[in-house]
C-alpha cells in the first residue's frame, strides 16, 4: 500500500521544487495507470469472497473447485 502514496509525495516534492530521479518518477506514473485496475480487482475479490460466505453448503465445493481454477 506505500506504493500508493508515491505520485502524491512526487507532487508534492514538485511543489517544493525539488528534483527526483527520472526512474522514480517512471515508478509513479506506473502506479497512477495501474491504480484503478488494482481497486477494481479488490473490490471484485471482496464481492466474490462475500458471496463465496453466503453459498449454501450443498454448493460449496462447486465454489471451491471455481475457486481454485480461479486462481
Amino acid at each position: 500500500m506505500q506504493l500508493l502514496h508515491l505520485p502524491q509525495e512526487l507532487n508534492q516534492l514538485k511543489i517544493m521544487d525539488k528534483k527526483m530521479p527520472l526512474s522514480i518518477h517512471l515508478k509513479s506514473q506506473d502506479v497512477q495507470n495501474l491504480y484503478p485496475i488494482a481497486m477494481s480487482l479488490q473490490e471484485s475479490l471482496r464481492t466474490f469472497e462475500y458471496t463465496e460466505s453466503r453459498v449454501r453448503p450443498e454448493f460449496a465445493k462447486l465454489v471451491a473447485e471455481v475457486r481454485q481454477e480461479a486462481q
